[in-house]
């Protein structure tokens, strides 16, 4: 059976009424017995108490896991992670850590203050720009826009230009047609324009470059969490002097690795993340205080020690100290709750929760321990990460069961013995698989069509000219245009200079870790002799492929059946709504099983993009139809 109250939130507010009454009546208010999806239950009731929450944990793992546990309990919640890379280094950001901050940032500008977030305490010491810094680009169709305004602020909100918009933070400008990736979208977008209005605005397909959704409106996000106009860099240059190493970066750039870092000679003052809240309605959460202020001094101590010494401020300008951190813990929200799964101290609520059993290999067990719940008066429910999975599990509980099921993806389950209350994650209960990860916006697309994997002096193969080794861009004027070229050199000194528009004609070259190549000469027999060899080569491989296939066409099987319902379950239970590339695969796959004669299928694709839900489909059929299947893999 199916029920409500698993995702009814007054049913939940009347469980945690101890709870919400004491943060409405204090300023503080410490928990224990709580944690994982049970704490998450009960700050979702606060959030919507309160109107805005400041979540804090002590490692990221526990953010990332609980923001997806409070997202599937209410709705939308945002992660502000970490950057979790070395900030003086010259590192460049990852660009979903990027997303993540801007589009939580943000969601506080739209929403005044009130938003549900999660974060690290490692994201906490970075100071961030004065909320009122912060700018949102709103487009509505039949807008009076001059597309030069609209470069500039791209420029100045850390976009990169180039040819074609393949992944987030850039944009790309054809006559009148102006793309941009932007963080908070789903797909790129196209703004078309007929003078100086805003004709269209299309959403489109990252590979194809082919418009896809009609929109009347849309909202572009900063590239990174500081808008930088002309003004603020001309105002670092005046505050860093030309002797810094840093005046080079600020002449020659929009933008450098590190730059999120270097806030204080951007702004005459910088502030803490809770300061982005409404102070008159936002609670401030710390999830395992202890271990908080463990973590937050391991990484104020790691701060201190890498900070440099050329840097023209004090580490105090860009981060916030342990001594400010507590100031905000006591001060810093009208509403402060702490939550100890084993307090060390006095509380003033506790909730006697124990975690959820594991049954794998004892479904009987498991519905004999149901019953004797039930026969105790609890209310037991089970949640599912999909419709597919509730209706199968509905299917091995025994027919009338008294169990409420509900689909609302959870990371584990709890039990409240005083109170009779059982929510039980069905992954858990039969399984050890995981949760599937939060699907993610788009954050890239066409690798080969970018150079951005290229480092200098990687090794290149050019389709005309052979190997040679990549140093860098270089920018070529001309009378007609300025063009950005890849440079690559060649055997005694040779230079090939290939604009980027033309990088499909160079692959990076894959070799055995260590490997040097020979590099080609420019003008030389090398190369036409080293593809001549491999065209024969490949001519002898395809000619004995010809002959195994011609022998495997006269082979015979009996045909698969791979349609049944249970492939149709399995199927049903994929958390994500399948890629054109994915069902095009899938489907050539059960073709093949069905015609009878032996089936060869190489299925590739970029990391992530789902090939192993291919093989699990195909492999899935072949057993249902009978036969056994085989899975090799390469490590342990």
């Amino acid at each position: 059976m199916s029920s409500n109250w698993i995702r009814d939130p007054s049913f939940w507010e009347a469980h945690y009424s101890d709870l919400l009454d004491s943060v409405a009546r204090d300023s503080r208010t410490r928990v224990g017995g709580l944690s994982g999806t049970a704490m998450a239950f009960a700050i979702s009731c606060m959030h919507r108490m309160c109107g805005s929450v400041l979540v804090l944990t002590h490692s990221h793992t526990v953010a990332d896991s609980l923001r997806n546990d409070l997202t599937s309990i209410g709705g939308e919640s945002y992660l502000f992670p970490d950057y979790e890379n070395l900030p003086y280094e010259g590192e460049p950001t990852h660009p979903a850590v990027v997303a993540d901050r801007v589009e939580t940032l943000a969601a506080l500008r739209r929403s005044s203050g009130r938003a549900l977030v999660v974060a690290p305490i490692q994201a906490l010491p970075k100071l961030l720009p004065p909320p009122d810094s912060f700018e949102i680009f709103r487009v509505r169709r039949g807008d009076v826009l001059r597309m030069e305004d609209l470069e500039d602020w791209l420029i100045a909100a850390g976009y990169r230009r180039e040819d074609c918009v393949y992944e987030q933070g850039r944009w790309s400008r054809r006559g009148g047609i102006l793309d941009v990736g932007s963080f908070g979208l789903d797909n790129p977008v196209r703004l078309e324009f007929f003078g100086d209005e805003v004709e269209s605005i299309r959403g489109f397909d990252l590979r194809s470059q082919r418009s896809m959704i009609d929109m009347t409106a849309v909202e572009l996000l900063t590239a990174r969490e500081a808008h930088l106009p002309p003004e603020r860099w001309n105002e670092a240059l005046d505050r860093v002097g030309e002797e810094s190493e840093l005046s080079e970066l600020l002449w020659s750039a929009t933008g450098f690795p590190g730059l999120e870092h270097h806030l204080p000679i951007f702004f005459d003052s910088l502030t803490p993340l809770i300061d982005w809240f409404d102070p008159s309605c936002t609670a401030l959460v710390l999830a395992e205080p202890k271990a908080i202020r463990s973590s937050l001094q391991a990484h104020l101590d790691s701060i201190e020690s890498a900070f440099p010494d050329h840097t023209p401020f004090d580490v105090s300008a860009q981060f916030l100290d342990s001594g400010r951190f507590e100031r905000i813990a006591a001060t810093g929200a009208g509403r402060i709750a702490e939550f100890s799964l084993i307090p060390s101290g006095d509380v003033d609520l506790y909730y006697h929760t124990l975690p959820q059993e594991s049954y794998v290999g004892y479904r009987e067990e498991m519905q004999r321990q149901f019953a004797q719940w039930v026969r105790e008066g609890y209310r037991v429910g089970v949640a599912c990460d999909t419709e597919a999975e509730l209706a199968r599990f509905d299917e091995l509980l025994s027919p009338g069961h008294p169990v409420d099921l509900a689909v609302m993806p959870l990371a584990d389950g709890f039990r409240f013995p005083e109170s009779g209350l059982a929510l039980l994650v069905e992954r858990r209960l039969l399984s050890g698989r995981s949760r599937p990860e939060r699907p993610r916006r788009f954050r890239g697309g066409e690798t080969l069509a970018s150079y951005d994997d290229l480092r200098p002096e990687d090794y290149v193969v050019h389709r005309d000219f052979g190997i040679g080794q990549f140093m860098g861009l270089e920018r070529v004027e001309t009378e007609e245009q300025a063009l950005d070229c890849l440079a690559i050199t060649y055997a005694e000194g040779d230079k090939l200079l290939i604009p980027v528009d033309e990088i499909d004609q160079v692959q990076k070259y894959l070799a055995p870790t260590g490997l040097v190549p020979d590099l080609d000469r420019l003008g030389s027999k090398s190369w036409p002799r080293r593809v001549s060899k491999a065209r024969e080569k490949a001519r002898e491989i395809a000619g004995r492929l010809a002959a195994l296939y011609a022998e495997r066409e006269a082979m015979t099987r009996d045909p698969f059946r791979p349609e049944s319902h249970l492939l149709d379950e399995l199927e049903r239970s994929f958390p994500y709504e399948e890629t054109p590339d994915q069902i095009g695969a899938i489907v050539d796959i059960k073709g093949g099983l069905e015609t009878g004669r032996p089936v060869d299928r190489l299925v590739c694709g970029d990391v992530g993009y789902g090939k192993t839900e291919v093989a699990i489909r195909s492999a899935f059929a072949v057993a249902t139809s009978g036969f056994q299947v085989a899975v090799l893999v390469p490590t342990t």
